[in-house]
């Protein structure tokens, strides 16, 4: 497939209407490539290329941004992490033996 060169950025103050105008046709013509090229496939039997959407979740991030954080440090209520066995008491300990040790197994110690 042939590689199509891409158009280098160009400074606003060499931008003219027509050079604007000819960027526009550039972008409706690569458009319409892209439509013939998925109705080709199509008509071959292959499938189109997917249309993927941008993700919303950078939108979402630079509108909080800007509305700025209701909290002080950005998180939410309940989220500060916590040793959840901190308060346990442990009354008694016991050791528990396995219930089946198989023939030719051996003890290699254990680890807390």
């Amino acid at each position: 497939m042939l590689s199509i060169p891409k158009i280098p950025d160009i400074p606003e103050e060499e931008r003219t209407p027509l050079v604007v105008k000819l960027l526009e046709i550039i972008q409706i013509q690569s458009e319409i490539i892209e439509a013939l090229r998925d109705e080709v496939l199509r008509l071959k039997g292959g499938k189109p290329r997917p249309r993927i959407k941008p993700s919303n979740l950078e939108k979402e991030r630079q509108r909080d941004k800007e509305e700025g954080s209701c909290l002080e440090d950005g998180k939410r209520p309940g989220s500060i992490k916590r040793s959840k066995t901190a308060g346990l008491e442990i009354h008694k300990e016991r050791v528990i033996p396995p219930e089946h040790i198989q023939e030719g197994s051996k003890f290699k110690g254990y680890q807390d």
